[in-house]
């Protein structure tokens, strides 16, 4: 018949004791991480110049969205 979950040498039955995976960090703590990531840039940088004219676009325009270096959306002289 069954044993109990011993095995017929004595040994254990191969099974380990489950372990807790950690706790995600607190909304605190998550909070504190987006303050720090979304703090507003210091006030001595400037912002990038825009281009004087058409000209200094780049033909295939500025990207808006990208994809691994893939270009999903962008925008030249001409629009979207």
């Amino acid at each position: 018949g069954w044993s109990g979950g011993s095995s017929a040498s004595g040994g254990s039955s191969g099974y380990s004791a489950y372990t807790r995976p950690e706790a995600p960090p607190s909304l605190a703590e998550a909070g504190g991480a987006y303050k720090a990531y979304f703090a507003p840039l210091p006030a001595g940088e400037a912002p990038a110049a825009l281009p004087e004219s058409a000209q200094d676009i780049p033909p295939l325009g500025y990207a808006l969205a990208q994809l691994k270096g893939i270009y999903i959306l962008a925008e030249n002289a001409h629009g979207l």
